[in-house]
């Protein structure tokens, strides 16, 4: 299977359960002609069973009403395959635009730095965390601009603000993460290793960022002016948000979050149009930040 070319049909297929209407396969069918796939059942059933095993949509058979469902439990895997999908269609609208590139270049400004950087290494990464194979690499730090060898269990590759991190555990036991873009030279070895029992991404649920050590998850409740709230909305900071109060000189919103070096990041990159009230330790570490900043244009 294509899987580039199956996307846009999961997709409406997905947007056809989502409906809650318990559809036939017949009728499913008929919709998915309607939508422009030229399509059997027996297609159809090789998606829904391709949805599940790859993205974890859990697409069940309702026998009472002769129909299709999402399970409850495949909800959020269905959010996170949409995310997937608008990230993919973003994707190949960028492909059509740089094939294009003369005819798109007085219309389109492309933002390259770093978007790109490491991702020739994420074919190879893929493969090593899927066989649970050791990897040795060579890896540049930013501080130092010394490189060192380094021997890991690859278990999860993240992608956040543009970056793509390597997560993983070395020979001592210690987690560690990597920024892939640094990665000099990788090579994948023949031993293989256990993998945890644990799920590695749940240790980012209720982490905004990367870093997952630090402290406890606490409730964090912050006011923003009318202007950020709509930001917020839109984008927010985190899975957990929602709105306390909405008023038409401030917006109250709560998370919870452990609060990280880049969730601190993210409240003061708000300035003055956000200010954190709950828990008082995090707010006083906030009017810390912005009381040096404001010191260093003294």
């Amino acid at each position: 299977m294509n899987l580039q070319e199956a996307l846009p049909r999961f997709g409406v297929l997905i947007q056809i359960l989502h409906k809650g209407e318990f559809p036939s396969l017949i009728q499913i069918n008929r919709k998915m002609v309607d939508e422009g796939f030229s399509v059997s059942t027996r297609t159809i059933q090789g998606d829904i069973a391709h949805l599940r095993e790859t993205f974890g949509v859990d697409i069940l058979y309702h026998k009472g009403k002769d129909g299709y469902f999402i399970s409850e439990e495949g909800q959020e895997a269905t959010d996170k395959f949409l995310d997937f999908l608008g990230v993919s269609r973003v994707s190949e609208i960028v492909g059509q635009a740089l094939r294009e590139q003369k005819e798109m270049s007085p219309f389109v400004s492309f933002e390259h730095e770093g978007l790109w950087a490491g991702t020739r290494w994420l074919p190879t990464l893929v493969q090593a965390v899927k066989e649970h194979k050791w990897i040795g690499f060579d890896y540049r730090k930013f501080e130092t601009d010394q490189v060192k060898h380094y021997s890991l269990q690859p278990l999860l590759l993240k992608q956040y603000q543009g970056r793509w991190y390597l997560i993983g555990k070395q020979q001592n036991g210690e987690d560690r993460t990597f920024g892939i873009d640094r990665i000099e030279e990788l090579k994948i070895r023949d031993q293989k290793f256990d993998p945890p029992a644990e799920d590695p991404r749940d240790r980012f649920t209720h982490v905004v960022g990367l870093d997952h050590s630090r402290g406890k998850v606490e409730t964090v409740r912050f006011t923003c002016d009318p202007v950020q709230s709509q930001y917020l909305k839109t984008l927010p900071l985190h899975k957990s948000q929602r709105i306390i109060r909405d008023g038409s000189l401030e917006t109250v919103f709560e998370v919870k979050v452990i609060p990280n070096y880049e969730f601190i990041q993210r409240i003061l990159m708000m300035g003055a149009r956000v200010k954190v009230t709950q828990p008082s330790s995090l707010a006083t570490e906030i009017y810390s930040h912005l009381k040096e900043a404001a010191n260093r244009y003294e």
